[in-house]
């Protein structure tokens, strides 16, 4: 541009002027008007001007409020070169930045390790170990003075909505208010203390048994509750009753072991478990030779009645063993032959 001076005034030439004493440059545009012009932001714009001011390019005059600031233009064409330089490095630092992440992001799986990785993931380590630490010790669950733990009593409905669950499982009925879900506690063995007649049986195992809602094993030492309940569970419930009553063999339900023995091991594991369970837990211990000769002589008998069971497309049973018992004392001869004798020759024959 081409400006004129003057001795006593100044001539403007698109918003740039000549100063009169000294014949210094500069320029009334606000901050708001080289933003329109240069097509910059403004952030980029002061960041620009600052730079030229450091570095004694222009000088900058504020006046009063309302009115643009006054830019003294030191050098024009360095002026000029600077700030288009610093403007446009700007810019084009700030779209590298941009192009540079959407690249990285675009392609996750390359390597992009250079020598200040290390360094960065350090720092970015050590910061996070040091949030962690501060985190665990600040914002922890402490319960100050329950060294020696706590308790109080439980929320009756709370605790009953707990135990209960969804009501799909089994319950026992603990009391009035409170049943638990087959499936809510890990054990669900209970320990019932209370002296004679305290209502043990009555407030406790008497509503179970009624609930009819699962497998039950009950000792019933007097036998009222299978007087009692027993038909109950049959006839309303279709439940299987089955009693073991050894008082009363005739009013006992039975059990055959033969059913389940498949081989000569099962016979072996079955004579040992007789054995096991009619030896005292106290009694001495002594020559194991009649011990081993009783399991010898009943493996004799359980392996005659299972073979021969067999043959004759029948199911061995404990009174057949009862009654080779029996051969044992029938004699055949003056020699002292007994029957049973006979009978497993005529099967070794055989």
């Amino acid at each position: 541009s081409a400006f004129t001076r003057s001795r006593h005034c100044f001539w403007r030439k698109r918003n740039n002027w000549i100063e009169k004493d000294t014949g210094r440059l500069y320029i009334t545009y606000n901050l708001k008007q080289l933003v329109e012009k240069l097509g910059r932001s403004d952030r980029t714009i002061s960041k620009a001007m600052k730079q030229l001011s450091e570095v004694g390019l222009i000088e900058k005059k504020k006046r009063g409020q309302g009115k643009p600031d006054i830019i003294y233009v030191m050098n024009f064409t360095a002026v000029h070169k600077e700030g288009a330089k610093e403007i446009v490095l700007e810019e084009q630092m700030e779209q590298d930045y941009q192009d540079k992440l959407a690249y990285i992001l675009m392609h996750p799986f390359r390597n992009w390790f250079n020598r200040k990785t290390p360094a960065v993931i350090g720092i970015a380590l050590t910061v996070w170990a040091m949030f962690v630490c501060y985190y665990l010790t600040y914002y922890r669950n402490f319960h100050p003075d329950a060294e020696h733990g706590v308790a109080e009593w439980a929320d009756v409905p709370k605790t009953a909505k707990r135990l209960y669950g969804k009501g799909e499982e089994p319950v026992t009925c603990l009391s009035k208010n409170i049943t638990v879900n087959a499936k809510a506690l890990p054990n669900m063995h209970i320990l019932i203390l209370g002296g004679s007649g305290d209502g043990k049986t009555t407030s406790l195992l008497i509503p179970n048994i009624l609930l009819a809602n699962m497998t039950n094993i009950i000792l019933d030492v007097k036998g009222d509750l299978l007087k009692n309940y027993g038909g109950y569970l049959k006839e309303i419930k279709n439940i299987t009753v089955k009693s073991l009553n050894f008082k009363d063999m005739l009013q006992s339900d039975r059990y055959n072991p033969f059913v389940y023995i498949d081989n000569y091991t099962d016979v072996i594991e079955l004579i040992t478990n007789i054995q096991t369970s009619v030896k005292p837990p106290d009694a001495q211990k002594g020559d194991p030779f009649w011990d081993d000769g009783v399991g010898l002589y009943l493996q004799s008998l359980f392996e005659y009645e299972w073979l021969l069971a067999k043959e004759g497309n029948r199911v061995a049973s404990m009174p057949g063993i009862l009654e080779l018992v029996n051969r044992e004392t029938q004699k055949t001869d003056e020699e002292g032959t007994t029957q049973l004798q006979q009978d497993m020759q005529e099967l070794q024959e055989r």
